[in-house]
């Protein structure tokens, strides 16, 4: 048993590593898309209303940027657990009974994520074969960010289910981020880490 912690542990310390820049660099461009968004939505109504005359290009350019940050922070609401969920059945389930059902859940969230990531790459490919309406680059380079932020979500849920296999056969935790409950307190060395951003 020991061999197999030992093993799950040298997992699962590389992949949270990856985790964090990965996650930290999403933060930090969700912040520039919105801003851009913000700053595009903007001139546009000025252009409109001030100076009767809108650009074309804006609410193409708006929409294409909501799209890269809805992708971009979907692993990062995953990784913190801020997605819709069911946590009264948890809630009441012992430590490893709850591990068990984690690894159940995410193993499902896991498969449909990969097949997700496999029918984003051929969305990918083929609207990079289509040019957008309003701007001169294809939409491709849109629809990249579905495969991008199915792959990152699948990393964070492999280190998640990683992490619960670790709980499943070991109480302890091996870092004080290995502890369900640090993810929810401020103090959590890997929450810190993300919300210094």
């Amino acid at each position: 048993m020991a061999w197999a912690l030992k093993l799950l542990r040298g997992l699962l310390l590389p992949l949270r590593a990856f985790n964090l820049v990965a996650l930290t660099l999403c933060k930090q461009l969700s912040v520039l898309l919105v801003a851009g968004m913000t700053l595009i939505i903007l001139l546009q109504v000025f252009c409109r209303y001030v100076l009767n005359n809108a650009l074309p290009w804006s609410e193409e350019l708006a929409l294409y940027l909501m799209v890269w940050m809805t992708f971009i922070t979907l692993p990062i609401a995953s990784y913190k657990g801020q997605h819709a969920a069911l946590v009264f059945l948890a809630a009441r389930l012992g430590d490893r009974a709850r591990a068990l059902l984690e690894i159940i859940l995410f193993g499902l969230i896991l498969l449909v994520l990969v097949l997700a990531l496999d029918r984003s790459w051929a969305f990918a490919s083929k609207g990079a074969n289509i040019l957008m309406t309003s701007l001169p680059a294809s939409k491709g380079w849109a629809y990249v960010s579905l495969p991008l932020g199915f792959s990152l979500c699948i990393a964070v849920y492999l280190e998640l289910t990683l992490d619960a296999l670790r709980r499943l056969f070991s109480p302890l935790p091996v870092l004080e981020a290995d502890d369900p409950a640090a993810r929810q307190r401020d103090d959590s060395p890997l929450r810190q880490a993300l919300e210094r951003i």
